[in-house]
């Protein structure tokens, strides 16, 4: 016979190895951070197994618990979508997803036809831009952050964490390989874009050029402000591919450009970019149409970093 198991135990155990914090488990799920570690004790306690090493702080997830929790949250993820399913819903469900406009044209819009096609369904509203949009006043449904930080009080689902590094058209690459001389790469004309938010880690050429230097001598001949500046990072892309010289630009952008060949790597020396995220509110969690969403975009992304060199990305926690 099947042993039964607590489902709020279950639920409980989810949301605190997710946040590894029973704090955190316990604010998405609307209780007390006593009655999570309650919960979790009786799932345990029917277990038979302890699935946490509770220390004063942080928690950490014993080899059981590392085990259990892919499948527990899996499961509970097609619970919510099966009870989703089963309410009647005669209007075909909008989901509106907020991204910059450089994800939207050179990552997600390659790509969302996959999920309409999986999902006609659902509805996709893509709200792209460069301001941040307001999950908790409900403007949006959810959005793909692009951050240093994540925040605290909303679920979220790290995708990518990227580098940035000087792309070019590949007519102007010598036998269509990086160069090594920097004198050589800053005889082309520099391309820069605006960053909306104002940040002493933000990549930039005058970054770049500063940790370059750390390790080689920059030929007099480089001046980092040179050149020609846009507005955004989708006008800096057009132009290198346009041949109007080398940007810096972010790995996630520019690959599937590399890989088709409309630009070629131009330097090989890559400086850190930020961490691209899925983001939500706790009270969405059980929507339909987002879960559905977050596991085909996680799967995406998950294929997106195998198909291209691991040195592209970072590691995401």
């Amino acid at each position: 016979m099947r042993k039964a198991l607590p489902l709020n135990g279950l639920r409980a155990f989810e949301a605190a190895a997710r946040h590894m914090s029973f704090q955190k488990a316990a604010d998405e799920l609307a209780v007390t951070p006593t009655a999570i570690s309650h919960q979790i004790r009786q799932l345990e306690d029917r277990l038979d197994i302890a699935l946490f090493v509770r220390r004063p702080r942080p928690i950490t997830l014993t080899d059981a618990g590392a085990s259990l929790f892919p499948a527990v949250r899996s499961a509970l993820d097609d619970l919510d979508v099966a009870v989703q399913a089963i309410k009647p819903n005669p209007d075909r469900e909008r989901l509106t997803v907020s991204m910059t406009n450089a994800f939207a044209t050179h990552w997600m819009l390659p790509r969302l036809n996959r999920f309409q096609e999986r999902h006609p369904e659902i509805a996709v509203n893509v709200h792209a831009g460069e301001a941040v949009v307001s999950l908790e006043k409900g403007e949006v449904d959810c959005a793909i952050r692009y951050t240093s930080e994540l925040p605290e009080d909303m679920i979220c689902f790290p995708l990518f964490r990227d580098s940035y590094f000087p792309v070019c058209a590949p007519e102007l690459l010598e036998d269509g390989a990086p160069t090594a001389d920097l004198a050589q790469l800053c005889r082309n004309r520099l391309l820069h874009f605006e960053w909306k938010r104002r940040n002493a880690d933000n990549p930039t050429w005058v970054k770049w050029f500063d940790r370059i230097s750390q390790q080689t001598e920059v030929p007099a001949v480089c001046s980092p402000s040179r050149g020609i500046r846009f507005s955004e990072e989708t006008l800096a892309i057009q132009g290198a591919i346009q041949g109007q010289g080398v940007t810096l630009c972010s790995t996630l952008m520019t690959a599937d450009h590399i890989r088709k060949k409309r630009l070629g790597i131009a330097f090989d020396f890559r400086i850190p970019g930020f961490l691209s995220a899925l983001v939500y509110p706790p009270a969405a969690r059980q929507r339909k149409s987002i879960t559905l969403f977050r596991k085909w975009l996680l799967a995406e992304a998950e294929a997106f970093r195998a198909e291209n060199p691991p040195d592209f990305f970072y590691e995401v926690e």
